[in-house]
C-alpha cells in the first residue's frame, strides 16, 4: 500500500470595516487557520483504499491510522510505502504487527 496525507482548510478571518452609514460590510483580514487532515492508503494492485479524517498530523494520529488499516485487513501482511514526513519517523509511532513501513528513497539533488 502507498500512504500519504493531505491538508484541507482555510486561513481567512472576516472583520468589519469602515463604510458609510447604515452599511457594515465585512472584509477578509488577518489569518485564522482551521485545517482537517485526510490520511489515505491505496492498494494499487487490488484498487482498495483506506482513509481517515483527523484534526492533527502527528505520530498519535498516524498510529491510529495504521491501527485502522490493520483492523480492516487482519489476515494480510501489509508493506506500506511512506514519505519522509516527521510523523512517520517519530520514536513514539507504534506499528501493528501486520504492517511494515518502507520509506521512500529521496536522492540528493
Amino acid at each position: 500500500m502507498f500512504q500519504d496525507e493531505a491538508r484541507f482548510g482555510w486561513r481567512v478571518r472576516i472583520r468589519r470595516c469602515w463604510s458609510l452609514a447604515p452599511r457594515r460590510p465585512s472584509v477578509s483580514n488577518g489569518y485564522e487557520r482551521e485545517f482537517v487532515y485526510v490520511h489515505g492508503a491505496v492498494n494499487p494492485i487490488e484498487g482498495g483504499m483506506d482513509w481517515m479524517n483527523s484534526q492533527k498530523m502527528n505520530a498519535e494520529q498516524m498510529t491510529l491510522f495504521l491501527s485502522q488499516v490493520s483492523a480492516a485487513h487482519p489476515e494480510d501482511f501489509i508493506v506500506m510505502v511512506l514519505d519522509g514526513a516527521g510523523s512517520r519517523k517519530a520514536k513514539d509511532l507504534r506499528r501493528p504487527d501486520n504492517i511494515r513501513c518502507l520509506a521512500l528513497f529521496h536522492p540528493c539533488p
